[in-house]
């Protein structure tokens, strides 16, 4: 063990602390892609290949400079221009808004890497800058559209699902944010470093960043369920017209399913699962909730959700249970959406909303047998 600890010692006079930690990131984001590349989830796979494609040159060499010191040298083709795309993808497939045309996102990737191939030879050094300028505005632009991706995605769920939790992608929101914020300030060193006499150089503080980023893509990915079943669905939102008798039928049917057989209940319940339920057709069901209740599916199941909660409230039903625990009897899975789903319905908290009953109708004062939050 006393040997161990004096080779350890001494590799650490010799290596960075920083690029010790950073190689540990980054040998970590190549395990994680490699574990995603063999799971069974075509989401995961473009994912995984975001992580090796953006990583593993970087760790190939980090340890290469680490053996050879300043004896070696390697010139990698700017990765960037094909691992950003597959973010992309990752971000596409996993809202089912996958299309075959993005794969011409990975054209870029083909012509840098002919080009890099061509000027080693020749300009190296202003074909690098330039190379590095228009991978930093690529990787940008690919950021752009992710958040476009997922806006729409978030305003599409609220079409299809009854519960969001797990589903909003905000931790891939950020991601991108997060992203565009690195490739603005590597975009800023460079240009100052090109056209003034100073040096603009940080390389602490973008290794502090990517290694926090890297571990907590990792542990937001690896938490990440699957969303839809389906490679792809119409979750469009279609245009609102004036319901034929048809459809008003149609929608009191579900107006029936609803209070007789409680299926606001089910937790998971989505518009696949109503419209399997009545066989109907799942486009044209939202459009006819839509239309007759000016909402979407989610607000439209939570509002049945509440105004069960407010029944057993009131018939003091399940006195045992917290507000939170009632909430639960009528189909909400987190205390943040019961929450927001109340005060969208009443303009006010569950609590505030309980002392405003308690006087008019004799029940729960301040001895009221319902625990607070």
């Amino acid at each position: 063990m006393s040997v161990f600890i004096f080779c350890t010692l001494a590799l650490m006079e010799q290596l960075n602390f920083l690029m010790l930690f950073e190689i540990i990131a980054f040998a970590t984001a190549v395990f994680l892609g490699i574990h995603y590349l063999s799971s069974s989830q075509k989401n995961n796979s473009f994912l995984g290949w975001f992580l090796l494609l953006g990583f593993l040159p970087d760790l190939i060499v980090y340890v290469l400079y680490f053996f050879n010191k300043h004896e070696f040298e390697i010139e990698f083709p700017n990765t960037a221009f094909l691992y950003i795309p597959f973010l992309f993808f990752y971000a596409q497939n996993i809202t089912a808004q996958f299309s075959k045309k993005s794969w011409r996102l990975l054209f870029p990737a083909f012509f840098t890497t002919v080009f890099h191939c061509i000027f080693q030879f020749t300009e190296w050094e202003l074909f690098v800058i330039i190379e590095s300028i228009l991978s930093y505005l690529f990787s940008i632009y690919i950021c752009f559209i992710i958040l476009k991706t997922i806006h729409t995605h978030q305003k599409n769920i609220s079409q299809y699902f009854s519960s969001l939790e797990d589903k909003t992608l905000n931790w891939l929101r950020i991601l991108s944010i997060i992203l565009i914020a690195f490739n603005l300030f590597w975009l800023v060193e460079d240009l100052i470093f090109i056209f003034t006499p100073w040096e603009f150089y940080l390389p602490q503080i973008s290794a502090f960043a990517t290694i926090i980023t890297i571990y907590w893509i990792g542990f937001s990915s690896l938490k990440q369920p699957t969303i839809f079943q389906k490679e792809q669905i119409e979750t469009e939102i279609i245009e609102e017209k004036e319901l034929t008798k048809i459809e008003i039928d149609i929608f009191q049917i579900v107006e029936e399913s609803m209070k007789a057989g409680a299926l606001y209940k089910n937790k998971n319940l989505n518009l696949s699962d109503l419209a399997l339920h009545l066989n109907k057709n799942e486009k044209i069901l939202s459009r006819i909730i839509n239309t007759a209740t000016k909402d979407n599916f989610y607000h439209y199941i939570n509002s049945y959700r509440i105004r069960f909660f407010k029944q057993l409230l009131e018939e003091k039903q399940k006195n045992h249970l917290t507000l939170f625990g009632l909430a639960q009897e009528c189909g909400f899975n987190t205390k943040s959406t019961f929450y927001t789903a109340f005060k969208k319905a009443e303009d006010c908290t569950p609590n505030e909303w309980l002392q405003k009953i308690s006087p008019n109708n004799g029940i729960r004062t301040s001895k009221r047998p319902y625990k607070h939050f």
